[in-house]
């Protein structure tokens, strides 16, 4: 009887990992500059507003730009992880300056928060999905609140703090089911 042959279970590649998440950030990008088009198209949006959300997309594609060329340099898990973790801010900035600039606590866009934890997830590293959602709640919540009080009396102090609240407590939660969706029950590295 023929002994049975063991499979090497494939190594994960940090270098395919951080350009695959680059390219994917272009698609993001690109996803969000199409629904700019669409919105002022039918005048849903200020010339304002689309010179702040084209301008932030731009400064978000030269960051994802650079980590796409950068990644494609062989380097260290650290160097790698560095570029991730470049792009995870970029897009937490961008996130955030898009929800004060879409009226805070009103805005429609904290969904883009979760862009920047599921990037972070390619580190395959709890504490680097859990310092995504830790940026993400404190960005959304610095924006929300600095809106809410150079414009007193758009919306609830109860509704601030409680859209502070589930949408922190959310960017959490997609944290949590990324690290169980990667197999993360364990502290890594």
């Amino acid at each position: 009887m023929p002994a049975k042959k063991r499979v090497k279970a494939k190594k994960y590649d940090l270098q395919i990992a951080t350009i695959r998440v680059a390219r994917t950030g272009f698609a993001f990008v690109g996803v969000f500059l199409l629904a700019t088009i669409i919105f002022d198209s039918w005048n849903l949006l200020t010339k304002d507003a689309v010179g702040w959300r084209w301008t932030s997309a731009i400064a978000v594609v030269i960051v994802t730009a650079i980590v796409w060329y950068m990644a494609r340099r062989k380097g260290s898990d650290n160097y790698y992880n560095t570029l991730i973790m470049a792009l995870v801010i970029s897009q937490i900035l961008f996130a955030g300056f898009n929800v004060y600039w879409e009226r805070g606590v009103a805005s429609t866009l904290p969904i883009l928060f979760v862009i920047p934890i599921l990037t972070a997830g390619a580190m395959r590293k709890r504490t680097s999905l859990l310092f995504a959602a830790l940026l993400s709640a404190a960005t959304y919540s610095t924006a929300a609140v600095v809106y809410f009080n150079e414009n007193y009396g758009e919306g609830y102090r109860v509704q601030l703090w409680g859209q502070i609240f589930f949408f922190g407590s959310l960017f959490f939660v997609v944290a949590w089911l990324a690290m169980v969706l990667a197999g993360l029950r364990h502290d890594s590295k």
